[in-house]
């Protein structure tokens, strides 16, 4: 996995939207099950990058007790998020320009102040007039593979 690649050609962009964001072309069950159960943190932002819907697993890899509590504190994919600005700045660029960031590497920081490293997927939702609606996409917590 090559951290430095942001984007890949190749890469579909989704343009539909699940039921995070009104006004979405697409509706339906979010597999709830897998949304919930998951050990990837699953998220939808806003345009602006705060977080509108999370998991349970994106709440513990931010350190959070519940996706309840991590969202009661209007937190968003921000620069305080990302423990090197570069890496928020890399993320936000490849979004406005490609509309999709895939196995992005970089550390975050958690509610207590301390770090995970993570490996991010996210595209940009947009309505079926290409309006922006927000993102949606996934964190993984590699912190584990970083250390060896």
């Amino acid at each position: 996995m090559n951290s430095n690649n942001i984007t890949r050609p190749a890469a579909i962009v989704a343009t539909e939207s699940r039921r995070s964001f009104p006004g979405s072309p697409r509706t339906g069950d979010c597999c709830g099950s897998l949304f919930e159960n998951t050990v990837f943190g699953v998220f939808a932002t806003g345009p602006d990058g705060t977080i509108v819907t999370a998991n349970p697993a994106l709440a513990r890899i931010l350190g959070y007790s519940s996706a309840t509590e991590l969202l009661a504190a209007s937190a968003a994919f921000e620069p305080s998020l990302y423990v090197r600005c570069e890496d928020w700045l890399k993320v936000w660029r490849a979004l406005e320009q490609h509309d999709v960031v895939l196995e992005f590497e970089f550390e975050v920081r958690r509610k207590d102040g301390s770090t995970v490293w993570v490996s991010q997927h996210t595209n940009a939702v947009r309505g079926t007039d290409g309006r922006l609606l927000g993102y949606e996409g996934s964190l993984e917590d590699v912190s584990q593979r970083k250390q060896l």
